[in-house]
């Protein structure tokens, strides 16, 4: 029995019923499909250790519960040929184009599948990680406790589950807002998903215009959602705020309900928002640590001071036993990775010790100490940036053939370990890249380069652009012509007459920052010659070449 006609014998239950206008709606409004870093295994098992588990390591077999049309899962199928990887949606559109993928990849080890979360069952097997982002909040009750009860019987004994969820108290003003845009739309019935859109956006349009004078917190809530969803697309306006089911959890409800299926949480994706005594003052968690019994409570009444709206929780069996107690020595077992460089901050003598010196990433974020070891460690890792260098041999890398006085390596080693450890959850992940595996990218310069086959696949199709790290990559409208011809076969030179050629043929336009179009045929060679390289170096940095 199809899956359409499984829905309509159920259609008595009022829940089956939401649940097929989900899947509905999901065809008519495709949701867009990205990787999303904190759901690669690689970065959860790297959470698990640092909390003391060992977790699965590769070949690993990875679930996805809603993978839509595999943005997510593709990417991790194409850097990890050694593992296994599952994803299941209800909507045939976005498996469809899902699969297209794939087979243009010639992918073997990866397959998306056209069926409810309901319709998981035993035969399926067990799985290291399961993975299920931005579902959880958006389905009936039972679809919730169909997702728990995947995570307790398809989890291998060390697997790890990641769900994200809209939480309380921070979704409730927003909550509000949905409820105000639903009423809206709904006043005029048999409208299209896009008359929808354009409704509930021309709403709120309205209640930022009627509350401009407005100090209050309501209309500065109003406004902050009008400036960020005016970023989003029609896509999330629709999923987010006009779907029938998008119901916030209080953690502790959430942690209450893994007890049922035999779980428990583990920690947090982004595992900086688990470390409150990084950013509040010492007598603030002082206080915290009076008012809380547990764990639990406490994450609970740190979501009360940030006003949390969003958790990318990572769960795990009940028989387990993750240690809270964090020691430095656990992100030796790590990889490292940042893209940064180091600014000197003083002009004291060159060879003083404590020099006090600045490490910047290029969005401006920065990280000062006056410690030379950690000086010498930035430095290495934005020198080999975007590979990833073992932490437990990080020190004796950074080192080599630098004059530097230490008399103990491994104490050195150590308090290094504990600063790694500081930077990394004091700043989320944003300074240093902590991962449980090489990145393994290319470590010699080939003179015919080649970009990771997913991303020229994205480039050609005008789709978002895709690196290894799995992350999205910003690239230019030029970057969508030169990234396809590097599949391996040309060299810059290759790359540079082919350009030329479609100049010629009229099939690529240069112009300058003022708009005007370049037509002059040395003039577009002269800027070709040097923008190809300048992109090649670009790519490389953006972990984007194989």
């Amino acid at each position: 029995m199809g899956l359409e006609r499984r829905l309509r014998a159920r259609n008595e239950n009022p829940q089956v019923r939401s649940l097929a206008t989900i899947l509905n709606s999901y065809d008519q409004v495709p949701y867009p499909s990205f990787p999303y870093s904190k759901t690669h295994p690689d970065h959860i098992a790297a959470i698990a250790t640092l909390l003391g588990l060992k977790p699965p390591t590769a070949p690993y077999r990875v679930l996805e519960l809603g993978c839509a049309s595999g943005g997510n899962l593709i990417p991790m199928a194409l850097a990890r040929p050694e593992c296994d990887y599952v994803g299941i949606d209800a909507s045939a559109r976005q498996v469809e184009h899902g699969r297209q993928t794939i087979q243009l990849l010639q992918l073997e080890n990866i397959s998306l599948q056209y069926r409810s979360i309901l319709d998981v069952y035993e035969s399926l097997g067990l799985f290291d990680y399961i993975i299920c982002h931005g579902v959880f909040s958006w389905v009936p009750t039972d679809v919730q406790e169909k997702i728990l009860s995947i995570c307790g019987s398809h989890l291998t004994k060390n697997g790890i589950a990641y769900v994200s969820y809209n939480t309380e108290p921070g979704w409730r003003q927003k909550g509000a807002l949905r409820d105000m845009m639903r009423y809206h739309v709904d006043r005029v019935p048999n409208t299209s998903a896009g008359e929808k859109i354009a409704s509930a956006r021309d709403l709120l349009d309205f209640l930022v215009q009627a509350t401009q004078s407005s100090s209050s917190a309501y209309g500065s809530m109003l406004r902050e959602q009008h400036a960020m969803l005016k970023h989003h697309s029609d896509a999330y306006v629709f999923h987010e705020h006009l779907e029938e089911h998008n119901d916030p959890l209080w953690f502790l409800d959430f942690s209450k309900r893994l007890e049922a299926h035999r779980l428990q949480f583990l920690g947090e994706a982004d595992f900086g928002s688990m470390v409150a005594s990084m950013s509040w003052p010492s007598d603030v968690q002082k206080r915290l640590d009076g008012m809380t019994r547990n764990l639990l409570e406490q994450e609970q009444y740190m979501d009360f001071v940030r006003n949390r709206a969003f958790r990318q929780s990572l769960i795990c069996h009940a028989s387990r036993s993750p240690s809270y107690a964090i020691r430095g020595d656990r992100i030796s077992k790590l990889y490292a990775a940042s893209s940064g460089s180091v600014v000197p901050r003083s002009t004291d003598e060159p060879n003083r010790s404590n020099k006090e010196w600045l490490f910047e990433l290029a969005n401006g974020e920065s990280l000062s100490t006056a410690s030379r070891t950690t000086q010498l460690v930035f430095e290495h890792l934005g020198r080999v940036w975007p590979e990833r260098v073992a932490v437990e041999k990080l020190l004796d890398d950074a080192i080599a053939g630098a004059t530097l006085d230490v008399k103990d390596l491994q104490d050195a080693k150590k308090v290094l370990e504990v600063s790694l450890f500081n930077i990394y959850s004091s700043t989320s992940g944003r300074l240093i890249e902590l991962s449980a595996a090489p990145l393994d990218m290319v470590s010699v310069k080939s003179a015919r380069p080649i970009v990771n086959a997913l991303a020229r696949i994205l480039a050609k199709q005008g789709a978002p652009v895709v690196n290894r790290r799995h992350e999205v990559v910003e690239i230019a409208p030029v970057d969508r012509r030169i990234m396809p011809l590097l599949d391996g076969t040309r060299q810059e030179v290759d790359v540079l007459e082919e350009m030329v050629r479609q100049n010629k043929k009229l099939d690529l336009e240069l112009r300058t920052e003022d708009d005007n179009l370049i037509t002059d045929p040395e003039a577009i060679r002269v800027i070709l010659t040097s923008l190809i390289p300048e992109r090649l170096r670009y790519y490389e940095r953006s972990s984007l070449l194989d």
